[in-house]
């Protein structure tokens, strides 16, 4: 085993002399020292369990908004997404198993989900209202359950179902059917003119919006080719087995299509809602961050003053024997990490054992305003938010110190020595 070198044996002695003598003040004042340790545990837990809570309830709802609306990335015709509204027949793409450079696609991992959307009226008795339609796959239709769409009645089509469909709960509610009900439905084709098609309603679904369910409709892809007389879809849809992979998965696409005929976009430059909605919740965060480093400023602060008032006398005698200003300024400095760094660590280990049987139990979460599906509470604990709340906390702690230990250094040593006379 190699010898340190004498300098730093020299730096860790001094170090384990210095760390020695902080633990022994702070133990002097084992309440006032207790109570500035609490403060700082009780506040690290908070924090690491507050980011746990807002990062779980992110990573939930990201995956929910790729998985069973917008997947990983789209391929669309140009401007589908700005201009797509006006004249969706214009931005069709062609049958994806014959399209350029599908072969490769998909033997570098990449699922493909072809979508064509639609719109027109539904028809049920003397009812009829308008719908807001996606043709999708079966295989699709079945991996979005659990990610944003949830099924209430019935089932899912298969895949010899030819005319078979599913609504939103508001949609079937409106329309006063439940499944196995059959309903006609009405839309434009490309030439303007209007076809009609008997369906069956197998199965109703929840997604994420309330306003969504009262208009959404979805059916398999062949259904809906066939009521709009069409061939092709206007997106492709392609899951990843990993999030963190869309941006390579981009980058792979780019460069395998025609950027003329072709655009691909990520998910994060659709979902909107999304990103408003994870920036406010961050927000929050620093918000609750901000008061967790106030309470341990004044908790630590207060501390080494009423140290410093007590200790008068002490420094002085220091001061008068020899030891420079800064040692002085070093030692309560020192107290202060002292205090941030276990009150730290001993907060991240209570917000581990809090969040355990919290992830255990499950706990449901009713919706949010607006919204038709809870969330389960799920705290996620990593070790990048585990670092920085400690380095927060260390950092906070040797904040608080400086006043208190520049005082302590600054003291006069007649007027010191004569304190308590």
């Amino acid at each position: 085993m190699p010898k340190l070198p004498d300098s730093l044996l020299i730096v860790l002695s001094i170090l384990r002399t210095e760390l020695e003598l902080a633990l022994r003040n702070l133990i002097r004042e084992p309440g006032r020292a207790g109570s500035a340790l609490a403060a700082t545990i009780f506040g690290v837990a908070a924090l690491v369990l507050a980011r746990g809570f807002v990062g779980g309830m992110i990573d939930e709802y990201r995956e929910s908004t790729i998985r069973g609306e917008y997947g990983h990335v789209q391929v669309t015709r140009p401007d589908f997404h700005t201009r797509g509204s006006a004249d969706p027949f214009s931005f069709l793409l062609p049958d994806e198993q014959s399209s350029p450079n599908v072969e490769p696609l998909l033997a570098n991992g990449l699922e493909i989900s072809p979508q064509l959307q639609l719109a027109g009226l539904m028809s049920f008795g003397e009812t009829t209202l308008s719908f807001i339609g996606e043709g999708v796959t079966i295989k699709a239709l079945a991996a979005q359950l659990g990610h944003g769409m949830k099924l209430v009645k019935g089932r899912l089509p298969k895949s010899d179902d030819e005319k078979a469909i599913m609504i939103g709960v508001g949609l079937a509610r409106m329309l006063s059917i439940e499944p196995g009900a059959k309903v006609v439905m009405l839309a434009n084709s490309p030439k303007g003119g209007m076809n009609a098609v008997e369906v069956e309603v197998v199965g109703t679904f929840t997604a994420v919006s309330r306003a969504y369910d009262e208009v959404a409709a979805r059916l398999p892809l062949p259904l809906a080719r066939q009521l709009l007389r069409v061939q092709g879809s206007h997106q492709w849809i392609f899951q990843l087995e990993n999030t963190d992979r869309t941006d390579a998965a981009v980058s792979k696409l780019r460069k395998l299509l025609d950027k003329d005929k072709f655009e691909v976009t990520p998910w994060y430059e659709l979902a909107e809602f999304f990103n408003r909605a994870s920036e406010l919740l961050r927000s929050q965060l620093i918000v609750i961050e901000a008061v967790v480093v106030g309470i341990i400023l004044l908790g630590i602060s207060n501390t080494l003053t009423m140290a410093v008032l007590e200790r008068t006398r002490e420094i002085g005698t220091c001061l008068a024997l020899g030891d420079p200003q800064r040692l002085v300024m070093r030692r309560f400095l020192i107290e202060g990490v002292v205090v941030g760094v276990a009150g730290g660590m001993a907060g991240l280990f209570l917000a581990m054992l809090v969040a355990w049987p919290i992830n255990s139990l499950a706990i449901a979460m009713p919706p949010p305003p607006g919204m038709a599906q809870g969330y389960v509470v799920h705290i996620t604990i990593t070790f990048v938010d585990s670092l920085s709340a400690l380095l927060l906390v260390a950092f906070s702690a040797m904040a608080a110190s400086v006043l208190p230990a520049w005082r302590a250094s600054r003291i006069v040593i007649v007027d010191a020595l004569r304190t308590g006379r």
